[in-house]
C-alpha cells in the first residue's frame, strides 16, 4: 500500500490494511488491494484533499496505484456519531461544495449529488495519453450498518468515515493488461497483436471483471437486512443490478432504487474505443461509454 501526504499512525494503517484484506465488500477493491496498487491518505481539510488528489494523479501516471481511500478526519470520533444525512452534509460541505476549481466536477441528482474526477493518464492498453473522467469519489462511514438510521445501507460501510476514488474504465484497461501481461503473448504488447488475439485478451478479462462485479454485488447482498432495506441485487443475466442509491451518489436524503448497468454492457463500449484507435488511429473518448442509472418507478 502506498502512503500519499500525511504520515498515518501505524495502528490506523493496520486496520485499514485488515479491513482491505479479508473484510471489504468489493471484491475488485479486493483484488487490487493484493496487488499492491492501492494508495491510502488522510485529510483534515480541503486543502488537503486537493493536494491529496494531486498527488494520487502523479502516482497513477507512473502506473503505480489504480484506486485511493482517503481517510476523512481520523482523529475526529465525532463524525461516526452523526447520522448519516448530517455526516454526508458536512463533508459536502466542507470538502466537496465549490470545488469544481479544483477538478471535480458537481453532478446533481434527484435527491443526492456526486463527484468526478479526471486525469489524463496513459491508456494501459493503447498507450495513448486518454482523458479518463470516471474517478468518482464515493463516501462510506461506519453509521451505513446502522439499522436505526434512514439512510442504512451496508453497500456504504466502512468501519471509518472515507472516501475511495476509482475509476471503472481505468480499472478494466489494467485487469486487461494484466491478462497480457501474465498470458502467451506477454512479450507482445498489445499494438503489436491482430484483432483477433487482443480480442481473445479482452473477453478473458470482461468475463473476470464481470465475475468480481457479480460476486461483489452478491456480497452487499447478503450483507443488507431485507426487512430494513431492498438488498441490492443483479437483474436475470446480471446486465443490470438494482441498488437503492444512484452508483456513485455522495450526498443522500433519501433511499429509492435505481438500475445500473454492470460491466458486460458498458466494458464493449470501453473496447470499441480503443479497436478504433487500433484500426484508425483515433484518440479513444472515454466520455460517453456509461448509460446513466435510471430509477426504478414501478418498485
Amino acid at each position: 500500500m502506498v502512503v500519499l501526504g500525511a504520515e498515518i499512525p501505524a495502528e490506523l494503517l493496520a486496520r485499514v490494511q485488515a479491513w482491505l484484506h479479508r473484510d471489504v465488500g468489493c471484491l475488485i477493491g479486493r483484488v487490487e488491494y493484493a496487488k499492491d496498487r492501492f494508495a491510502i491518505g488522510a485529510v483534515n481539510s480541503r486543502a488537503e484533499l486537493i493536494e491529496l488528489r494531486a498527488l494520487f494523479g502523479e502516482a497513477l501516471a507512473t502506473g503505480e496505484v489504480l484506486s485511493c481511500l482517503v481517510l476523512l478526519e481520523p482523529g475526529n470520533a465525532a463524525l461516526p456519531g452523526l447520522p448519516i444525512s448530517e455526516l454526508v452534509r458536512y463533508l459536502d460541505d466542507k470538502y466537496f461544495a465549490g470545488t469544481e476549481e479544483a477538478g471535480a466536477r458537481r453532478v446533481e441528482m434527484a435527491e443526492a449529488v456526486t463527484y468526478n474526477l479526471s486525469y489524463h493518464l496513459r491508456c494501459p492498453v493503447t498507450g495513448a495519453e486518454t482523458a479518463f473522467g470516471d474517478f468518482d469519489q464515493v463516501a462510506f462511514y461506519p453509521q451505513a450498518v446502522d439499522k436505526g438510521d434512514p439512510l442504512y445501507d451496508p453497500s456504504m460501510y466502512a468501519p471509518f468515515v472515507c472516501v475511495n476514488i476509482t475509476s471503472d474504465a481505468y480499472g478494466f484497461a489494467m485487469i486487461a493488461e494484466d491478462r497480457r501481461a501474465r498470458g502467451a503473448r506477454s512479450d507482445r504488447p498489445f499494438h503489436s497483436l491482430d484483432k483477433a488475439e487482443r480480442h481473445e485478451i479482452y473477453d478473458a478479462a470482461l468475463r473476470e471483471f464481470q465475475k468480481l462485479a457479480e460476486r461483489t454485488i452478491e456480497n452487499y447482498g447478503r450483507a443488507t437486512d431485507p426487512a430494513v432495506l431492498t438488498p441490492i441485487c443483479l437483474t436475470d443475466g446480471a446486465t443490470h443490478y438494482i441498488a437503492q442509491h444512484d452508483e456513485s451518489a455522495f450526498v443522500e436524503t433519501m433511499k429509492r432504487p435505481f438500475r445500473s448497468e454492470m460491466p458486460c454492457l458498458y466494458v464493449p463500449r470501453i473496447i470499441a474505443q480503443w479497436e478504433l484507435h487500433f484500426e484508425l488511429g483515433i484518440q479513444p473518448d472515454m466520455s460517453a461509454i456509461y448509460s446513466p442509472a435510471v430509477p426504478e418507478l414501478n418498485s
